[in-house]
C-alpha cells in the first residue's frame, strides 16, 4: 500500500496511473485484507468477535471521512489562494495529489508505530485468554521441516473447495454484489455526477464523507443494539435498507437528495457489513482462513469493475 501510494504521487503519465490503479493497488489490497481478517479472527473469541469487527470497521472508515473533508479543503484552497497552494505543495501538485501525500505520510507513520509494538502484546489481551494459538501440527497440516512438496501443499489448500461454509459465504457475497456496488458508485460516479449537475464548486468530498463518518460512529452502537440478532438476519436487514437508499436520487438532483441517499445507505451498511465479516470469519476453518477469505470475497472484489465503466 505504501509503494502504490508513492507511485500515484510520482506518476506523470496516464500509463503509470493506470498500472497502479488497475494492478498494483488491487494486489496490495487483495494481500492485506485477508491477512488482516485472519489476524483479527485469531486474536478474538467468538463471543467478542462481532464487537471486534465493528470497532475495526469504525476505525477503517474514520480515515475515509478525514480524507474526504481534507480534499474539499484542498480544492477550496487551490481556488482561493493558488499561489499559496503551489508554494506548499509544488507547481505540479493538485488537490488529489496533495491528499495522496498526506495519505502516504499516514501509512508510513502507522507502519512505524506497528513496528514498535512488542511481539508479546497479543498474549496480554484479555480477548486472547481462551484463544488456542494456531499450530500446523494440531490442524493436520504438515510442518515445513518435513519437506512437503508443492503439489501436496496445493492439494491441501484446494481441499477448501469442498468446505460447505465456503460456498455459503461465496453465495452470500455474490448476492451482495449489487448492494456493495453503491460504495464504488459513491466514490467513482457521485463526485463526477454532482460536478456535472451542480457545478465545480459542489462539495462532493464533504457529502461523500457522510458515509465514512456514519460508518465510523455507528458500528459499535448497532452491534450493541443488535447483540441478540444472529449474523444472517442482520445481514439480510442491512442489505435491504441499503438497497432502497438510491431511491432518493430518483426524485431530485440536489445535495439534499445525495445526503439522504448516503445516510440511508450508511445505516444499512453498518448493520450488514461488519456482521458479514464476522459471519465469514466464524465459518472459516482454522489454518485455512486466508485462502477461505480470498475465494469467498472474490465476488465482492469484482463488484467494482462495472462501476468504472458506468461512471
Amino acid at each position: 500500500m505504501i509503494g502504490s501510494r508513492a507511485m500515484l504521487i510520482l506518476a506523470r503519465n496516464p500509463e503509470t496511473f493506470r498500472w497502479v490503479v488497475l494492478v498494483v493497488s488491487p494486489m496490495a489490497e487483495g494481500l492485506l485484507l485477508p491477512v488482516f481478517l485472519v489476524g483479527l479472527k485469531r486474536l478474538t473469541v467468538k463471543e467478542e468477535r462481532p464487537m471486534a469487527f465493528s470497532l475495526n470497521y469504525a476505525l477503517h472508515n474514520a480515515g475515509g471521512g478525514i480524507a474526504d473533508v481534507v480534499i474539499d479543503i484542498f480544492r477550496t484552497w487551490q481556488v482561493k489562494d493558488p499561489l499559496g497552494f503551489v508554494e506548499v505543495f509544488g507547481s505540479l501538485a493538485t488537490p488529489t495529489r496533495a491528499c495522496l501525500v498526506l495519505t502516504e505520510a499516514a501509512l508510513i507513520l502507522s507502519f512505524f508505530f506497528a513496528c514498535l509494538l512488542p511481539s508479546s502484546l497479543s498474549t496480554q489481551l484479555s480477548c486472547c485468554k481462551e484463544h488456542v494459538p494456531f499450530e500446523d501440527d494440531e490442524n493436520g497440516l504438515a510442518s515445513p521441516k518435513q519437506g512437503v512438496s508443492v503439489r501436496s501443499v496445493l492439494r491441501e489448500n484446494m481441499s477448501i473447495l469442498h468446505h460447505r461454509g465456503l460456498w455459503m459465504v461465496a453465495a452470500c457475497s455474490t448476492c451482495l454484489v449489487g448492494v456493495k456496488a453503491q460504495w464504488h458508485h459513491m466514490n467513482a460516479t457521485m463526485p463526477k455526477y454532482l460536478v456535472r449537475e451542480l457545478g465545480e464548486d459542489a462539495p462532493w468530498g464533504t457529502v461523500n464523507s457522510i458515509n465514512y463518518w456514519m460508518c465510523a460512529m455507528l458500528p459499535p452502537v448497532v452491534t450493541l443494539v443488535m447483540a441478540k440478532w444472529r449474523n444472517f438476519p442482520a445481514i439480510f436487514l442491512g442489505s435491504v435498507v441499503m438497497s432502497l437508499s438510491p431511491a432518493f436520487m430518483i426524485f431530485e438532483v440536489s445535495i439534499r437528495a445525495t445526503c439522504a441517499w448516503l445516510a440511508t445507505m450508511s445505516l444499512g451498511e453498518v448493520i450488514w457489513s461488519p456482521r458479514f465479516n464476522t459471519f465469514s470469519a466464524d465459518l472459516s476453518p482454522d489454518g485455512k482462513e486466508g485462502i477461505f477469505m480470498v475465494i469467498a470475497f472474490t465476488p465482492q472484489f469484482l463488484a467494482g469493475l462495472p462501476t468504472g465503466w458506468i461512471s
